[in-house]
């Protein structure tokens, strides 16, 4: 569509629903696009005495919606109009939505895409290390469906289907036609999905000394993981959202595989549905190409947009070699994707000085850190190491698509913000 416009520092998705695939060279259904929409069960903190705690659930997904309704970074959610955010959104008595992060601002670098982070929790609490929770997150596809977090039993927050729908928002001009920008309506994340159950760490929300070394040991004790299904649907490649052969013709893209697989101890399991739906999905790619031979005018559009995605892929990936380049040298780096076409300019800095960026005093360059060099930090934000020191336990829901196998190879940079947290957190 016309009006969609997207960040210029995003990416292109990888696997379109615009594009005709083969199989048998591809591992790929045609016309049928993919993502990697991330779910979080929990992602939780843990302050240092233990007391003024969080928890939250969240969703991210793209392509985000207009940044009219995008509320500013640390205010809530309008009852309508600029800020007002999505729409389906509840909360329970004590859950509240998740003001310290909507996703990357509006033309940040985006490597593996700019999505919008719908998250809710609670906050205040003083028991997350001292007794067991129960963290419970239902996934209901369909045009019906929705997602809804739970915390021991009690209700936090959910969004429906209909949080997906067109978002649209029009300006008039004293002449011509009214300028539009649109994000059309997407579907519930209906990917393959493996569980995720780990303790991550990080500076932008602990501060420098969530990484010094002096909560460490630590544990993370989890009692138990169940998972229940409508339809007994078992393994990370059904026949309607293939992986296996995909992964297998882009070894590059993952790395080393993770042993054991899945299937070494859990059998795959599908259900006729799923079938059904890959001949349905197969039978509207026939009808597609029929549609296509017979408009001329249509098939060149398709082998302009085929062509335009390989020319950014080609670019993307080039930047992401510089980027390694740069590493492998002992500098930190970090990567600018200033505009479409893609291309990449790397910016290395010595030590802990601030690289050739000019930004506003408030705002921190967004680094790719690699785990083999050490993490450049601008001089403006060495006064973190006075943030109340979190250790974070997350429990998230890994998904399958081509954009997490880049996440896999490049570090994921978020906007950082000198701003430190009011008390012991106010809002999330």
């Amino acid at each position: 569509s016309p009006a969609l416009e997207l960040p210029p520092t995003a990416p292109p998705q990888r696997i379109s629903a615009c594009d005709d695939r083969d199989f048998d060279k591809e591992g790929l259904l045609p016309f049928q696009g993919r993502g990697a929409t991330e779910l979080d069960v929990l992602e939780g903190a843990v302050s240092n005495v233990g007391t003024g705690s969080y928890g939250v659930g969240s969703v991210q997904l793209s392509p985000g919606i207009p940044s009219f309704f995008r509320p500013p970074m640390f205010g809530f959610p309008t009852a309508s109009g600029p800020g007002s955010w999505y729409s389906g959104l509840k909360f329970g008595p004590n859950g509240k939505p998740n003001n310290g992060w909507y996703g990357p601002p509006w033309g940040s670098e985006c490597l593996t895409g700019c999505p919008d982070a719908l998250s809710g929790g609670i906050t205040e609490v003083d028991d997350f290390d001292t007794k067991y929770w129960t963290y419970r997150m239902e996934w209901r596809l369909g045009p019906k469906g929705g997602i809804s977090w739970y915390y021991d039993g009690a209700f936090i927050w959910s969004m429906s289907a209909s949080s997906f729908g067109e978002y649209k928002v029009c300006a008039d001009k004293p002449e011509g036609e009214p300028s539009c920008m649109m994000t059309p309506k997407r579907q519930l994340p209906n990917e393959p999905m493996s569980l995720v159950m780990n303790t991550a760490i990080g500076t932008w929300n602990g501060g420098a000394g969530a990484i010094d070394n002096m909560h460490w040991p630590a544990a993370f004790w989890i009692d138990y993981v169940r998972v229940w299904q409508h339809e007994v649907n078992i393994g990370c490649s059904p026949p309607d959202y293939p992986t296996k052969e995909y992964i297998a013709k882009n070894i590059g893209l993952y790395g080393e595989p993770a042993e054991p697989v899945g299937t070494d101890t859990c059998k795959e399991i599908y259900p006729q549905s799923a079938y059904d739906h890959a001949a349905e999905i197969q039978a509207r790619a026939t009808r597609v190409r029929d549609e296509r031979k017979a408009d001329s005018h249509a098939a060149v559009r398709a082998e302009e947009a085929q062509a335009k995605a390989a020319k950014a892929e080609a670019a993307h990936e080039e930047a992401q070699k510089a980027v390694e380049a740069a590493a492998a040298a002992g500098r930190p780096v970090g990567m600018v994707l200033p505009q479409q076409p893609l291309a990449a300019q790397v910016l290395a800095s010595v030590g802990r000085s601030s690289p050739a960026f000019d930004l506003p005093a408030r705002a921190v360059p967004r680094f790719m850190p690699r785990a083999d060099v050490p993490a450049a930090q601008p001089a403006a934000a060495q006064d973190e190491s006075s943030m109340p020191v979190l250790v974070a336990a997350v429990v998230a829901v890994g998904v399958f698509a081509s954009a997490l196998a880049v996440r896999r190879r490049r570090q994921r940079a978020y906007d950082a913000f000198e701003e430190p947290l009011a008390g012991n957190y106010q809002g999330l």
